[in-house]
């Protein structure tokens, strides 16, 4: 696990997601410096990463079609026993049971309404949920 900058945080998300099936589901900032005051991870390959907010949630976690398996959830698993990820946000399908086998456990669901994401979601994959998933023990 690299700690990075935000900059090449960004510039390697906004790489590795700019033809990726599943980029609509990853919250990809605008700017490089609305990272900045983010702890930003690049998995050994470079092709896998997360960063953790002020307030502890996992954000902008992503895998580039090619990364080696498994290392996305090697480098969440190795950035939540640095102990500063509490908690994070995802829509419904295949990722909740993703997270959960890393330590997370669902904690609240807003049920789709249509209002996040425009009509893209909606067009590709149907009217997912948006899910609110704590890690470990974490009960805010």
């Amino acid at each position: 696990m690299n700690r990075v900058t935000a900059s090449r945080y960004h510039y390697t998300l906004m790489m590795e997601m700019r033809d990726h099936p599943y980029a609509i589901f990853v919250t990809i900032s605008r700017h490089a410096s609305d990272l900045e005051s983010h702890a930003c991870y690049l998995s050994p390959s470079g092709l896998a990463g997360c960063a953790v907010a002020p307030d502890g949630e996992l954000v902008a976690v992503f895998a580039a079609p090619d990364a080696p398996k498994g290392e996305c959830a090697e480098l969440i698993q190795a950035v939540c026993a640095l102990g500063k990820v509490t908690h994070l946000h995802c829509y419904d399908g295949k990722l909740p049971g993703f997270y959960a086998k890393l330590g997370f456990s669902v904690h609240e669901r807003a049920y789709f309404r249509g209002h996040y994401k425009g009509r893209k979601i909606v067009d590709k994959h149907g009217r997912p949920d948006y899910i609110r998933m704590n890690y470990g023990k974490v009960s805010t």
